[in-house]
């Protein structure tokens, strides 16, 4: 799997908006989307445990369709763009400025080029919410607070974002 690298100025743990680079070897970005081999009966059960946050994000993606969008099948996951998903990235809480963002099996984008730019970090999310399922949401907001309240970054120190970094690394 390849990934997008980090420069010398950025930080080890950089938001995701840091992986896009001007050049063309970024958007040419081909990554493996397979998430690891599974049988048909492990690749729905993880489908399903994932389910009620990817039928939150497919609403909002319906909604970027409605409002100009686009989408495409990517493996086992669903990616939208535009339309009215650039304003819900930079102004919904917690994920505000990002340039993509994911959901159980959906993952928003602002544009496609985002995501092909960030597609490797958001596939190690969309492992994460296999792992995790309905729970994966209110986990990352409780390591968000606890890590806020210890004066630590939430989002660059949250484990889920370290992991999802140090993957693509």
């Amino acid at each position: 799997m390849e990934s997008i690298g980090l420069d010398e100025k950025q930080s080890l743990y950089a938001r995701p908006c840091d992986c896009l680079a001007d050049s063309a070897d970024s958007l040419a970005l081909q990554v493996d989307v397979t998430l690891g081999e599974c049988s048909g009966v492990t690749s729905l059960a993880k489908i399903l445990w994932a389910a009620p946050w990817s039928l939150w994000g497919a609403g909002v993606g319906v909604v970027g369709l409605l409002t100009g969008g686009e989408v495409r099948r990517c493996g086992r996951i669903v990616e939208f763009w535009g339309g009215f998903l650039p304003l819900f990235l930079r102004y919904f809480p917690f994920i505000a400025g990002s340039p993509a963002a994911t959901f159980g099996h959906v993952v928003l984008g602002r544009s496609k080029r985002h995501l092909d730019a960030c597609r490797a970090h958001q596939m190690i999310h969309v492992s994460q919410y296999e792992c995790w399922g309905p729970l994966f949401v209110p986990m990352y907001l409780i390591w968000w607070f606890v890590l806020w309240c210890c004066g630590k970054h939430p989002y660059y120190d949250n484990p889920f974002e370290r992991e999802a970094h140090d993957a693509t690394r």
